[in-house]
């Protein structure tokens, strides 16, 4: 605010006027004339004419007037013929801006503090204060970047040209607009997803570790329990996922559009797909034929569920003979005859799935 005051001050050519109107140590006692009829002594009637020049200055800011005569405590002080016309052509020549006066009216409680004892003492402060503020102002750095604590400039940036992030399986990008929500792309509520569907697995180069078949399924049809290949690792699909919570993987499409959208991405693929299946050594497929599962898949496969099963039956006797106070000889018996059950069942149904599958 005081900025503003001072860039107007100094426009208007306030301070040249005032140097015209005589000595800048007598200034402001010589332009207001005391009457006749007021008894204070020289040095009251300074001190009520200083705030008579403050009251003056702020009448000028406020409601764009020149007053012909100041009271305060009761007396009144009359501007000099000189002095009045020469604030007066000033205000015609150079009216203060409306902005300037709400400004000035919302600190009122300023004016109604200070005196003025030397006017031209006041306005070149003022112009060494202005010199100063705008020397801080160009060392400040205030580039958007610096103030933008709510990632306004990154939404822009993703409004323009979308979500950078590709999809961790497909790679295809995501298609969220992010500025729509408040929190970060990825975060909880604003997660990446591609909402027009995803591409085919083979796009991306992925193929299927026996066989070496080109993928021709989308993310959205992998069933939790699938186990696919990247790169190195094989994942279980429902793992895969939960170690991507910044990616929804379900699909925003219907079975009808999901469909179509496939159906579309395989007339594509049977023209481009020799190109690509070339490129990452894949075997060229119009189709895929059903993929046996390895032992090694199979065994982790049953393995992770023999776990689960066992723990959940060891808490239910650990939870059940507490009810029933059994002692604890009776109860890791129980626990060890549940073990021996489940690994017995567990191995039957794992080697019978592996003659099946072979």
């Amino acid at each position: 605010m005081l900025m503003i005051q001072i860039s107007i001050l100094f426009s208007i050519g306030l301070l040249d006027t005032v140097s015209k109107l005589g000595a800048a140590a007598r200034f402001v006692n010589d332009i207001f004339i005391t009457e006749e009829t007021n008894l204070l002594d020289a040095n009251e009637n300074l001190i009520n004419k200083k705030r008579c020049m403050a009251i003056l200055l702020h009448e000028y800011f406020t409601k764009q007037i020149i007053l012909a005569s100041v009271i305060h405590n009761g007396k009144t002080y009359n501007l000099r013929k000189d002095a009045l016309d020469a604030f007066r052509l000033l205000l015609k020549q150079r009216k203060p801006s409306a902005t300037l006066s709400v400004i000035t009216q919302q600190i009122k409680s300023v004016y109604d503090e200070i005196s003025i004892a030397n006017f031209v003492v006041f306005l070149q402060t003022l112009l060494k204060e202005k010199d100063k503020l705008l020397k801080d102002l160009n060392g400040f750095k205030s580039d958007f970047k610096r103030i933008d604590n709510q990632d306004t400039y990154a939404r822009l940036l993703d409004k323009v040209r979308g979500c950078p992030d590709l999809c961790p399986c497909c790679k295809r990008p995501c298609d969220v607009d992010h500025t729509q929500i408040k929190w970060k792309p990825g975060s909880q509520y604003n997660e990446h997803r591609c909402l027009s569907g995803h591409t085919l697995r083979a796009m991306n180069g992925y193929k299927f570790e026996i066989t070496e078949e080109a993928p021709l399924f989308m993310c959205e049809q992998i069933k939790d329990d699938n186990v696919i290949v990247i790169g190195p690792t094989r994942y279980q699909w429902l793992q895969f996922k939960k170690e991507h919570p910044d990616w929804i993987f379900d699909s925003a499409l219907n079975d009808v559009e999901l469909n179509r959208l496939h159906g579309k991405f395989l007339t594509l693929w049977a023209k481009i797909g020799p190109k690509p299946c070339e490129k990452y050594r894949m075997k060229y497929v119009t189709h895929n034929i059903p993929q046996k599962i390895t032992v090694q898949e199979i065994n982790d496969l049953f393995l992770t569920k023999q776990n689960k099963i066992q723990q959940i039956a060891q808490e239910n006797v650990e939870n059940r003979f507490k009810l029933l106070k059994v002692p604890d000889t009776l109860r890791k018996r129980t626990q060890q005859f549940l073990t021996v059950q489940i690994t017995e069942m567990f191995n039957a149904l794992r080697t019978s799935t592996i003659v099946v599958n072979e």
